[in-house]
C-alpha cells in the first residue's frame, strides 16, 4: 500500500530508471530483450547462438538415441524435446 511519499520505492517498472539506448533514428528505445542487440553484433551473435544449439542439440540427441537404448520410441522423444527445452 502506498503511503504517497515520494521516498518510497515504487513496484512499477520505471521506464526512466532503466538504460535507455538511441536507435538509428535517433530516438530513444528502453531494451528489453536478448534480441535488441545492436546491429553490428547480430551477425557474431547469431553464429555463437547457432554453435551452441548445434552443438547442444547434438549432445542431447545423442544421449537420449545412443545412451538409453532401452527407452521406448515415445520415451526417446520426450527426452529429446525435454532436453531441447534445457539446451535453448
Amino acid at each position: 500500500m502506498s503511503t504517497g511519499n515520494r521516498d518510497e520505492p515504487s513496484l512499477k517498472y520505471d521506464a526512466e530508471a532503466s538504460p535507455k539506448h538511441t536507435t538509428h533514428d535517433g530516438r530513444a528505445s528502453v531494451r528489453e530483450s536478448i534480441w535488441s542487440i545492436t546491429r553490428g553484433w547480430q551477425s557474431v551473435y547469431f553464429v555463437f547462438f547457432s554453435l551452441q544449439m548445434v552443438s547442444g542439440m547434438s549432445v542431447i540427441f545423442w544421449y537420449h538415441v545412443f545412451e538409453h537404448v532401452d527407452d521406448s520410441i515415445v520415451e526417446t522423444f520426450i527426452g529429446i524435446i525435454q532436453g531441447s527445452a534445457s539446451v535453448s
